[in-house]
Order: structure tokens, then C-alpha cells, then sequence
């Protein structure tokens, strides 16, 4: 049987997974401004930074600015591939009918 995660090492996940958020949402991103927009010392987010590049989560570019990994992009491929274009559409496609009173058709 496995221990439990602390509280501590709960927070260091949370902390790697805003970073992840930001390096995704905002590429190229230098390591001072993700650990700015994260609230984290800029020695934590680069610890962080570097242990998701090592996993291939991140990568660096020639300027040491990151970007989205090759594991984070077939990570979000693998997903998407596993869901149903249809399911993902229904809620949009609901609004349309809710708002115009129009039928909708996904094609």
C-alpha cells in the first residue's frame, strides 16, 4: 500500500501544473515572467521548469524561453483522439439552439 501525498508535495504538484498552464498558454515564455505570473521565486519555477523539460513536458529554445513539450502535445493528441468530436460539440451546438431557436448540424 502507497502513502498518501502530502501537503507538500500536493503543492509542489499544483506548483508544476501552473507552470505547465502558463508555458502552454503563453509560449515562448522566459523563466522570470512564468514564475511572475505563477507567484513563485524564480529559483522554485526554475527547479520546476527543469524537471518538466527532463520529462519532456517543456522544451527551451535557443533564447532559454519555453514552450510546450513533445510529451505534453501527445499527451493532449492522446486525449483529443479519445474523445467524441460530437460530445464535444454538444454543449456549443445546445447554446446555438437555446439562443437562435435555429436547429444545428455538425458536418
Amino acid at each position: 500500500m502507497t502513502a498518501l501525498a502530502g501537503p507538500a508535495s500536493t503543492r509542489t504538484v499544483e506548483r508544476a501544473l501552473g507552470l505547465l498552464a502558463e508555458v502552454c498558454q503563453n509560449p515562448p515564455i522566459s523563466l522570470s515572467e512564468c514564475a511572475r505570473r505563477v507567484d513563485l521565486p524564480a529559483s522554485t519555477a526554475l527547479r520546476l521548469l527543469r524537471t518538466l523539460e527532463a520529462t519532456g513536458f517543456v522544451a527551451r529554445d535557443r533564447r532559454g524561453r519555453y514552450g510546450p513539450g513533445a510529451r505534453v502535445l501527445q499527451l493532449g493528441a492522446q486525449a483529443l483522439g479519445r474523445q467524441s468530436l460530437v460530445e464535444l460539440a454538444q454543449p456549443s451546438l445546445a447554446r446555438i439552439v437555446e439562443q437562435t431557436g435555429e436547429s444545428t448540424y455538425l458536418v
